[in-house]
């Protein structure tokens, strides 16, 4: 089937114009022949270049599909970007955090060092007071 009906009207006009040329000739079959394989060029190269638009639109719509997927992972490697970077500052964070804790544990140890020295000598006091209330008595 003739994609171009235009095309294939030319050649019917043109066969029409040969007829009236050749019509004494008798040589009318061979050109009707020839005019035959014309057609079926055209229709041919009309085929193949429907087949290319179909091949080119097929490709067209391949690489729409490559173009979004590679907008998806474009997107999904700003969001893993963005993921590792919150996970840096979640990092940061918790090694301060842990800093800290340590700091407060250090500060928490001294002070209860501090206490127990205070406590042993609180208890040490009343003993030496003793000892000296002691030694008083003996020497009166």
């Amino acid at each position: 089937m003739c994609i171009h009906k235009a095309s294939c009207f030319m050649f019917m006009e043109h066969k029409k114009k040969m007829q009236g040329h050749h019509a004494a000739s008798g040589s009318l079959k061979g050109e009707e022949a020839n005019f035959q394989r014309q057609v079926k060029k055209v229709c041919f190269f009309d085929e193949i270049g429907g087949q290319r638009n179909m091949d080119t639109e097929e490709k067209m719509d391949m690489n729409g599909c490559e173009l979004v997927g590679k907008q998806q992972l474009l997107a999904a490697e700003e969001k893993v970007k963005m993921a590792e970077e919150e996970t840096q500052q979640y990092k940061r964070r918790f090694e301060e955090c842990h800093r800290q804790m340590r700091e407060a544990e250090i500060t928490w140890r001294h002070q209860v060092a501090l206490a127990e020295k205070k406590a042993q000598d609180s208890s040490l006091r009343p003993q030496e007071l003793e000892r000296e209330n002691s030694e008083l008595r003996r020497e009166n």
